[in-house]
């Protein structure tokens, strides 16, 4: 559920993982760090995994949220042997959920006595962003924003298709009703795709 725990993270006490709660709190759970914590859906080929010489990636892909039509999009996290954190999200679909509107971002520490607070239930985020958590002693962080284009830190997993490009039609083209339309796009490695056509950016008339 967009996060990346170091503790037991079963219920307890009728607690659930996917229910969200702000940072900090010494309510479990504890000890973790949260890109985009909320009730989200995945499926077999959602999650991924690599490491360089000086970090370790977790990607989740193309992810939806829970009993919805609601696509969320593709981010990371990447840990840095520096300790260094890099929350980055390189796909987010345009609705208010997608930006963080329904979850929790940022890192909280083994007990739930400290940690560093991006957002809470807000609509905040946005795609290319990198939330960069800098240590500046043993129990805090600095958070840096960067934008993935430059920062240079966004690293696409290899098992990955590469995110699609749109050939046609441009972005802004106007079509008459009951036109016959052809949409054209690109993306390296992939084998399948799901398209979803909506009236607007919630998704509830698709």
């Amino acid at each position: 559920n967009g996060m990346v725990s170091f503790s037991n993270i079963y219920p307890v006490n009728g607690w659930t993982a996917y229910t969200n709660v702000n940072i900090t709190s010494t309510s479990v759970p504890n000890n973790y760090i949260a890109p985009f914590w909320d009730d989200l859906i995945t499926t077999g080929n959602s999650i991924y995994t690599a490491s360089t010489n000086t970090s370790f990636i977790v990607q989740w892909s193309n992810m939806y949220f829970y009993n919805t039509n609601i696509p969320l999009g593709t981010f990371q996290v990447i840990l840095h042997n520096n300790m260094t954190i890099d929350f980055a999200y390189l796909t987010l679909m345009g609705n208010p959920r997608s930006f963080g509107s329904s979850a929790t971002i940022g890192i909280e520490n083994i007990d739930g006595t400290n940690g560093e607070l991006y957002s809470f239930n807000r609509d905040s985020l946005y795609q290319g962003e990198v939330i960069r958590f800098i240590p500046r002693n043993c129990s805090n962080y600095d958070i840096v924003i960067m934008n993935s284009s430059t920062s240079q830190v966004t690293i696409y997993l290899d098992s990955m298709p590469s995110i699609p490009s749109n050939l046609f039609p441009i972005n802004g083209t106007i079509f008459r009703v009951n036109n016959n339309i052809t949409i054209q796009w690109y993306s390296n490695l992939s084998s399948s795709y799901q398209l979803i056509v909506s009236q607007n950016n919630n998704f509830n008339n698709i």
